[in-house]
Parts: structure tokens; C-alpha cells; sequence
């Protein structure tokens, strides 16, 4: 039997899941879904008809066709598709979402996320950002959290506006909150290479520069590089623009800082003594290639940043 071509597969899990569903109430509706402008997947969405607001259900269609082709059949792809609409149609979220009406109800759980700005200029039109370099720090709401699961979307501008209030207020807000909730931490970059656990298992007195009733000690560096992230939570590069983060790692190092944000995950920092801007540029560089990236939607910058104790601003070094 001839396989089916992508296109083919697309259109029979379309109109297989068209003719499970309840139609008086649903639809099953082909779609393009957007991470960031370039990584764009094929999806299908569950609609409910006559809906105004709520979660939609979705998934990609590009990882069944691949099982597909792998050697699976039909009906074992498609029961792992009802398995999938099942899964996420269990899933709850801690968030109301009647909240967004009102800043009041929705404060607690805004944040920033740092995303690149050159791979998601179309989405960032439509949502609230302060752009640093070429990076983009934007609003989100945290969705769910907690039991392995973190879930944020981005929030919309026009319910941003809504709540008549100064974007850079909103932004302001997000950075503080998300300070609160997620401590940023500084270790030598060799804790890092150890592995999660020995970054989860390093003393908090070694770890949580931030905290005014920790006195920390910063742990030797042999390579005098050093990891900068968050607590608990995602899209760590974040720590670096916390107020008064970047001052504090210039009193603790007692020196001016290069940065390289070599993912969304974390940033490293180099002190200005003991590195040339074009290691540090280099290194920036090549962040592309970090085998630990999940694709572009983790790519942050390959630009080298600088922050100056005199300045105290950081911005892109030329």
C-alpha cells in the first residue's frame, strides 16, 4: 500500500477527527501555530463553536506523520491522536482566564520572559515587550505551575491596554514579580557542566546572591566563567535583568562583566579583566551550536553584552 503523502495525512486526520467528533459542538480545524516567527508547525485545533474565550486544544500534526512513516499504522497513529486530545483535555489550569479583564485579578501571576527579538517580530506586534538589544522581554501570565508542569502565554496587547496602564509600568511590574517568584542564583561554570542535581544540591548560601539574609560566598570559578540563572522556574537568561542584579555580580566579582546569553535558559558571565571582547564575542557566537538547545524557540542572542559599574547599563558590545 502507497503511503500517504504529508499533505494526504494532514486531510485524513482532519476529516477521521471531523467524523469522531460531536460536529453539533466542535470543530476540527487545520492550522498553522507559531513558537516564533520561523518555527511554525502544522496543527489541528479542537473549537468549540460559539466560543468567546477559554483554552483551545490543539497538537502538532508533523511528530504523527513521522510515527507514520516510521512504520506505524493508521489506526495506531490516529488512537495515539484521541490519546493526546484525551491527555490535554484533562488538563486544568490554575489560572482563570475571565481574570485577564482586570490587572487586579491577573498582578500575582504576571512575568517577563526574555525571547529574541529578530526570530519573533510578527508575534511581538501583537503583544507588550521591552526590547533590550536584540532581545525582546515580554509579558506573560503564568497559566499553571507546579507537579513538573509550567504554562505561560504570552498576553495579548489589547488586554494589556485594556487595563489602561503605562506599558513600561506593566513591564516593570512583570521584572519584579518574576524576581520574587523565581530567585536568581550565580555558580562557577563547572557546577553547571555537573548537571541539574549538583545545581539543585549546592548550598543556598553558595548559590542565592540576592537574598539579604544569606551571607554568600561565591564559589571558585578555575575558568573564571560564571552560570547566572533563575530558581524554579523557565527561561533563566531573565535573571540578567532583574533590578540590581547585574551591580551586585560586578560588587561580588569586583570588576566590569561580559555577558553571553547562550540560551533562553542562562546567561554566563565573564569578568572584563581577564577576558579580551573577542572571546567573549566568539563565545556569543557560537551559541547556535549549543547541543542542549531545543531549536530556535531557545536561541536567545549571538551577541556579546557589557555592563559597566559606572554605567549601570547593559548593552551590546560592537
Amino acid at each position: 500500500m502507497t503511503k500517504l503523502s504529508y499533505e494526504e495525512f494532514k486531510q485524513f486526520c482532519q476529516k477521521s477527527l471531523e467524523s469522531i467528533l460531536d460536529k453539533e459542538h466542535f470543530d476540527a480545524v487545520l492550522t498553522k501555530i507559531s513558537k516564533t516567527d520561523v518555527d511554525v508547525h502544522d496543527s489541528i485545533q479542537f473549537i468549540e463553536k460559539g466560543m468567546k474565550d477559554g483554552m483551545i486544544t490543539s497538537f502538532r500534526i508533523k511528530p504523527f506523520y513521522q510515527d507514520y512513516c516510521n512504520g506505524k499504522s493508521l489506526y495506531d497513529v490516529m488512537h495515539g491522536i484521541l490519546m493526546t486530545i484525551e491527555e490535554a483535555g484533562s488538563f486544568t489550569y490554575d489560572f482563570d482566564l475571565h481574570n485577564f479583564d482586570q490587572f487586579e485579578t491577573t498582578k500575582d501571576t504576571l512575568i517577563v520572559r526574555p525571547i529574541c527579538y529578530a526570530h519573533n517580530k510578527k508575534l511581538l506586534e501583537n503583544h507588550i515587550y521591552r526590547r533590550v538589544g536584540d532581545i525582546a522581554l515580554t509579558l506573560y501570565n503564568v497559566m499553571k505551575e507546579g507537579g513538573g508542569t509550567f504554562s505561560t502565554a504570552k498576553v495579548p496587547k489589547d488586554t494589556a491596554l485594556s487595563w489602561n496602564l503605562d506599558v513600561e509600568y506593566l513591564i516593570n511590574y512583570a521584572i519584579e514579580n518574576t524576581a520574587r517568584l523565581y530567585p536568581p542564583y550565580i555558580l562557577p561554570i563547572e557546577r553547571a557542566f555537573d548537571g541539574y542535581d549538583a545545581i539543585k544540591n549546592t548550598p543556598a548560601r553558595n548559590k542565592f546572591f540576592m537574598q539579604p539574609l544569606i551571607k554568600f560566598k561565591l564559589l571558585p570559578s578555575f575558568l573564571n566563567i560564571y552560570f547566572l540563572s533563575i530558581e524554579e522556574g523557565v527561561n533563566g537568561a531573565v535573571a540578567a535583568f532583574y533590578p540590581g542584579v547585574l551591580e551586585r555580580v560586578c560588587n561580588i566579582l569586583n570588576d566590569d562583566i561580559y555577558l553571553s546569553f547562550t540560551s533562553v535558559r542562562e546567561v554566563m558571565i565573564h569578568p572584563v579583566s581577564l577576558f579580551s571582547v573577542n572571546m567573549v564575542k566568539n563565545a556569543a557566537q557560537s551559541n547556535m551550536d549549543n547541543p542542549y538547545m531545543d531549536g530556535e524557540n531557545e536561541h536567545l542572542s549571538n551577541n556579546a553584552y557589557k555592563f559597566l559599574r559606572t554605567e549601570k547599563k547593559l548593552k551590546i558590545v560592537h
